[in-house]
């Protein structure tokens, strides 16, 4: 498996996926203390601003560690650095090469196909870039519009983890799990015109 000496950057269609920075705290606090939200997550919404904090500098932690990478979601016009949610490769094994998906968006961005279309630029990140053979995006059952989003992206329902998460609040919870295998991924891409 391959690493990035440097965060990478990445432009698509209209968006611009970048390191999110402590000076975001606030945006990020809006995002997770959001109960709609946190509705699919395995955690209570944020409280206080120091959690997002604590939140971003893990996130960068887990970079310099090689155990996920996770993006700042920004439209990319000029300047702008409104962050609209986070969209991340996380959980990285790397003896096994493999890792999984993660994305969040403000509710007002919801229904917008955004994360379809960064989907497939991550599917790239993960297995040309990376060497990823395994990609997995874990949802719990209910969570209709990742479901739609995985089998959208060509990912293949492998079953469902029952009682597989504790979740305050919500005691044990089930988890769908999504995969895409690196030959899967290189067999659906289209042959190249020379």
């Amino acid at each position: 498996m391959r690493w990035f000496k440097d965060f990478p950057l990445i432009l698509v269609e209209g968006f611009r996926l970048g390191p999110l920075s402590e000076q975001e705290r606030r945006a990020l606090f809006d995002l997770y203390s959001d109960n709609k939200v946190c509705m699919f997550l395995q955690r209570d919404p944020m409280r206080q601003e120091k959690e997002a904090e604590a939140l971003i500098r893990k996130w960068q932690e887990d970079f310099r560690h090689r155990r996920g990478i996770r993006w700042g979601i920004y439209k990319d016009a000029g300047g702008e650095k409104d962050l609209m949610g986070t969209v991340a490769i996380h959980y990285v094994d790397s003896i096994n090469r493999r890792a999984e998906l993660g994305a969040d968006l403000f509710p007002c961005y919801w229904g917008a196909g955004i994360i379809s279309r960064l989907v497939e630029r991550l599917k790239e990140a993960a297995f040309k870039e990376m060497g990823l053979h395994r990609l997995e995006i874990r949802c719990m059952p209910d969570n209709i519009a990742s479901v739609r989003i995985a089998l959208k992206a060509g990912f293949t329902f492998e079953g469902t983890l029952r009682d597989y998460v504790y979740i305050p609040g919500k005691g044990f919870t089930d988890e769908s799990v999504y995969r895409l295998l690196a030959p899967e991924y290189f067999s659906r891409l289209p042959v190249s015109e020379e």
